[in-house]
């Protein structure tokens, strides 16, 4: 069997596809081997790092064209846009076209959509097959599920420390609106603020910004693979409501999520009701008290802990698979 991934990554689209997308090619690997995997990336970054020490095919291009395809049993893509003339190079090559992205301009053309979720983009009618719900989350390698054990001893001693991760690329820089925000907290915490290897705006006006507040750690780090291995030791994190909130309900990390507005709320809907994150907010501005607040109610962060760990009970992943008829 054959199968090919194309996804998409940018500097206003973020790496959140990218991520999905090789977190799946990599289980197909090295769980199933007798599938040739192939991944296509789509992108104008420098991302070649990402992909490095694959041993199945990889490509990557700026301008994906037809002649770049092959014949395979199913395409899977991740993207939220592509044009017709290379949809219709897909359906060509390909009997079976799977979306894991909710929202994407192709949807139409698509014959399945897996989403993380069962709540859909209310924007769009969807009159594709649709299989969905936090079972069939896409969630990378590196997130391991923290231990109960371990996440009550950090929760319970100090110092406080909380991740802040706003995406790959960070396009709006909303952690420099982020860190010129915790100067209003009170409470004595540690930050470990975690950029993306795309994330191109000045350092400096980042550090200018901590030698200001004199009243907490703050640790600029620039991660890739080491990203889990830091949020695990956090308490809590402020997130950016993609595909790292998912990792972080998974793993048992409660969790803030941030949008600029309501128009993508849905993609975390269910991990509010199930009261597996610490919900959401459209405004920077007022995130210092949000933050306040869970700092001083560890029992209400160790409750989301609890409710994020009654509800994976194996790696999603292979939810994915089977709903690809792959396993």
């Amino acid at each position: 069997m054959k199968i090919s991934i194309i996804c998409k990554a940018s500097k206003q689209e973020g790496l959140g596809h990218l991520i999905r997308s090789l977190s799946l090619a990599d289980y197909i690997h090295q769980y199933h081997p007798q599938i040739d995997i192939q991944l296509i990336l789509i992108t104008d970054l420098r991302l070649n790092s990402k992909l490095e020490g694959r041993t199945y095919n990889t490509i990557i291009t700026e301008a994906l064209s037809t002649d770049d395809l092959n014949p395979c049993d199913c395409m899977i893509l991740d993207m939220l846009s592509l044009s017709d003339t290379l949809m219709q190079g897909i359906r060509a090559h390909t009997n079976k076209i799977v979306s894991i992205s909710p929202i994407f301009d192709q949807m139409h053309n698509c014959d399945l959509l897996i989403h993380r979720t069962q709540y859909l983009n209310p924007a769009h009618t969807i009159d594709i097959d649709v299989i969905s719900g936090l079972e069939y989350s896409i969630i990378r390698q590196d997130c391991k599920v923290i231990p109960t054990d371990v996440y009550t001893y950090q929760l319970q001693h100090d110092p406080f420390n909380i991740g802040i991760c706003m995406g790959g690329t960070d396009p709006d820089n909303k952690t420099l609106a982020l860190l010129q925000q915790l100067r209003h907290i009170t409470e004595p915490a540690v930050f470990w603020v975690l950029l993306g290897e795309s994330y191109h705006h000045r350092y400096n006006e980042l550090i200018d910004v901590i030698r200001k507040d004199s009243y907490h750690e703050i640790i600029l780090a620039k991660t890739n693979k080491s990203m889990w291995h830091i949020l695990r030791n956090t308490s809590m994190a402020i997130l950016t409501g993609g595909l790292t909130s998912y990792e972080a309900a998974y793993a048992g990390l409660p969790a803030i999520n941030y949008f600029k507005d309501d128009s993508k709320s849905f993609l975390i809907k269910e991990l509010e009701e199930r009261k597996m994150c610490l919900g959401t907010t459209y405004d920077l501005d007022n995130i210092a008290a949000s933050i306040s607040s869970y700092i001083t109610r560890k029992d209400h962060l160790q409750s989301v802990h609890a409710h994020c760990r009654k509800v994976f009970d194996r790696n999603p992943i292979e939810n994915v698979m089977e709903a690809l008829e792959l396993s």
